[in-house]
């Protein structure tokens, strides 16, 4: 496992030798692979072409991909709140043909390690999801608050 930035990450978790995973913190050229990977996510409303250049310039926030054979089969945001005390984690997202072999779970604890190495006040994570929290999920989080957006297409008739 191995990280292509200048951020100081001292014992890095090691991904499963199996699993071939490089990690690197996202660019403005790594823009259209992500978006090829992350294509029918939320139904064509996905945020995060709205956002990520934005994301970019956040100096409290860091972009990390995960790539397999030099390609990125993952994303994830870590953004540092509260006055660097809890860490936001957004947008994870894992491309269709690498889901349900454990590349978030290995993105999450990368991220979680190079947050720690670089923010060590950082006392609490929050996350950000959008499906359906499960029996195995309320084992591992505790949720906090729950919300709901409802988008609708209206459409003029002349």
């Amino acid at each position: 496992m191995k990280i292509e930035s200048s951020l100081p990450c001292p014992q890095l978790p090691e991904s499963p030798p199996q699993m071939g995973l490089q990690f690197s913190v996202a660019t403005e050229e790594d823009f259209d692979e992500i978006m090829a990977m992350s294509q029918d996510i939320y139904g064509g409303l996905d945020y995060l072409p709205t956002r990520y250049q934005a994301w970019l310039q956040e100096t409290n926030r860091m972009v990390i991909l995960a790539r397999k054979q030099g390609k990125v089969i993952a994303l994830e945001s870590v953004c540092v709140i509260d006055d660097g005390e809890t860490v936001l984690v957004e947008g994870l997202r894992v491309a269709p043909q690498e889901r349900g072999k454990g590349v978030a779970g290995v993105l999450l604890r990368f991220c979680a390690q190079l947050v720690k190495s670089k923010y060590p006040d950082v006392k609490a994570t929050r996350l950000t999801r959008d499906d359906k929290l499960g029996p195995k999920d309320f084992q591992k989080y505790r949720l906090i608050t729950k919300q709901t957006a409802r988008f609708i297409k209206y459409t003029r008739r002349l």
